[in-house]
């Protein structure tokens, strides 16, 4: 009855946006894991919620897509070249994805400035298949909601 995300898409995107930094931006510090080590390792998504559900600002939850638009693909198939139309339904900006993270700490702690490297990357990168076509990109806002000493 709403619409929502697998929580494991968002680790993926995380991963992808990490590896990207690390190796572009970031690089590796002497006798430290790599950025990219680092976030793999140490940040996950709540087990809890498996599925994030999409909500409007208000926090009403979103039931349907806003819309859909066609766009034609075109393959390389055993017989030769296929062309289809693949349906992408969208919602409407302004929306809303809230998770939960676990960050391990320790040794090779992920400190809160780093998730902003990653998101703020993430947010012009865009999330999601169709991020090459300038889509999936967001905006971010992070809260820290329990430290264990």
């Amino acid at each position: 009855g709403s619409l929502g995300m697998r929580a494991a898409t968002l680790r993926a995107h995380i991963k992808d946006c990490a590896r990207v930094l690390s190796q572009q931006y970031i690089g590796k510090i002497e006798k430290e894991k790599a950025f990219s080590t680092r976030v793999i390792n140490g940040v996950y998504p709540d087990e809890r919620q498996y599925w994030v559900p999409i909500t409007r600002p208000d926090g009403s939850i979103v039931c349907e897509a806003d819309g859909a638009y066609d766009k034609p693909v075109h393959v390389m198939g055993p017989r030769g070249p296929q062309n289809a139309l693949k349906r992408f339904e969208f919602v409407e900006p302004p929306s809303v994805m809230t998770f939960n993270l676990k960050v391990l700490g320790g040794k090779n702690t992920i400190h809160e400035s780093d998730l902003h490297h990653v998101f703020r990357y993430g947010g012009v990168h865009g999330y999601a298949g169709e991020r090459g076509d300038g889509e999936g990109r967001y905006s971010f806002s992070l809260e820290q909601i329990f430290t264990k000493q």
